[in-house]
């Protein structure tokens, strides 16, 4: 796709109005959960591209995102050496709006995780009080645990080039621009 391309799932159509008229149901959600979460603001600085691909995020190349917790040490380290870099990142604050189980699933894909838990922070009391150790869980109710707990995604995420990077340690999210 190229990259000013709109992505398959965002309709062939033009929107005059609102980004959210042609919406995938996910998309709507996620978006009004921004919303109701006191981003509408930012949000209608979007362009409906950017809204749809911090929905799906990751599918806009020309972008950097990061998923980040301004209380963790290493996600700040990590803004800062993607600021001092020259990128930008459109940062969301990941645990003031959750990302949906669809996010999440496009996150352990563009990390190239396999399973679930290893995109979780083990050692969170959110764990252990829900026996996410539990070989029994599927990779669904993971998912969702992150979604409805997002303490437990390990943290800093960034997404750029049609990639995703771990922060720990923080230089190692510049791979993203090094393929």
């Amino acid at each position: 796709r190229d990259a000013g391309e709109e992505p398959p799932w965002m309709g062939s159509r033009r929107v005059s109005g609102g980004h959210s008229e042609f919406m995938s149901p996910v998309a709507k959600n996620s978006t009004r959960h921004l919303h109701s979460k006191g981003y509408s603001q930012q949000c209608t600085k979007l362009t409906r591209q950017q809204c749809y691909a911090i929905t799906y995020i990751g599918t806009n190349t020309m972008t950097t995102y990061i998923w980040h917790n301004p209380r963790c040490s290493k996600s700040r380290a990590t803004l800062l050496l993607l600021q001092d870099a020259g990128h930008n990142p459109e940062v969301i604050l990941y645990l003031e709006s959750p990302p949906e189980p669809e996010q999440i699933k496009q996150a352990l894909r563009l990390l190239g995780m396999g399973d679930a838990r290893e995109l979780m922070r083990k050692g969170e009391s959110e764990y252990r009080e829900n026996s996410l150790n539990n070989p029994d869980l599927s990779e669904a109710e993971l998912i969702n645990s992150m979604h409805n707990n997002p303490r437990l995604i390990e943290r800093p995420i960034v997404f750029a080039n049609g990639g995703a990077k771990i922060g720990r340690p923080p230089e190692s999210v510049l791979e993203l621009w090094s393929k």
